[in-house]
């Protein structure tokens, strides 16, 4: 059971990750 409890929070924190990369990607486009 704590496998899986981890195991979430771990996708949760790449779901964030790469919300982070757009998030910056549009920065760099908005510089140009």
């Amino acid at each position: 059971m704590e496998d899986k409890k981890e195991e979430m929070e771990d996708k949760k924190e790449e779901m964030e990750d790469e919300e982070e990369m757009e998030d910056e990607e549009e920065e760099m486009e908005d510089d140009v």
